[in-house]
């Protein structure tokens, strides 16, 4: 697929299809073309192709995406996608049909959990944490859950917000083994800490912040958070630990 960076990859719940939205660039230092699509692929497929959805240019309509990040899908094989500089989360069937969308502010990631359907969104600024840090915005990051989709959307049911200078979480994780469903979120005190590892637990209309795992920060730079319900670990990559 030439030098892309992938973003985001999800796999279809019949494993068929590999979703991904990525960027092409042409060194570690160099800014690239981004692609403002989600592209599907088969296992044997040799060439990236077109967009599968969306343009490689930015829009705001119904078929077009601005910025494209966290994707997601449910027990229907419905696909997730976070338009984050839209403030939308569009749904699409698996023959990429939009079945609707809901309004979200800067969505970055998304899990959906495979039983009770409920949706939980990490919201957040493409800006870097020193960035953010420094913003006359109060609020760097929330976590919100949305019940099931339905008749084309989905309804707010709980947000917990981080606020300036003191938390900026970076990567969520859903551990849907878990009762009630517990999320794992990697918290920054700001530029230059190590980030923590901390549960939110769902308790219905109210997200419970927990207290961090483990030592003190041990998340250096985290680009990858995953949980494996079967083994009860938590899985991070990080540039070192």
């Amino acid at each position: 697929f030439g030098n892309p960076e992938v973003h985001q990859v999800l796999l279809s719940p019949d494993g068929q299809w590999i979703y991904l939205v990525q960027c092409f660039r042409v060194s570690y230092f160099e800014k690239g073309e981004w692609q403002h699509g989600v592209y599907r692929v088969k296992w044997t497929d040799k060439e990236l192709g077109a967009p599968w959805l969306g343009k490689k240019e930015p829009g705001a309509g119904d078929d077009e995406f601005n910025d494209p990040q966290g994707l997601a899908v449910d027990k229907e094989g419905r696909l997730y996608v976070c338009d984050r500089a839209n403030n939308r989360v569009k749904v699409y069937s698996p023959d990429g049909k939009l079945a609707g969308k809901f309004e979200v502010p800067l969505p970055e990631q998304i899990a959906v959990h495979p039983g009770t359907g409920d949706i939980y969104v990490l919201s957040k600024k493409p800006d870097k944490v020193y960035d953010v840090m420094k913003s006359p915005d109060p609020i760097t990051s929330r976590v919100l859950k949305f019940g099931p989709f339905k008749d084309g959307g989905a309804t707010e049911l709980a947000r917990v917000e981080f606020l300036v200078k003191k938390q900026y979480v970076e990567l969520m994780a859903l551990d849907a083994s878990a009762s009630p469903a517990r999320l794992w979120v990697a918290i920054s005190a700001g530029y230059g800490t190590q980030s923590a590892l901390t549960p939110i637990t769902d308790e219905g209309t109210t997200l419970k912040l927990g207290t961090a795992v483990g030592e003190a920060g041990g998340l250096h730079f985290p680009v990858f958070l995953a949980a494996d319900p079967a083994r009860f670990y938590v899985f991070d990559r990080a540039f070192s630990n």
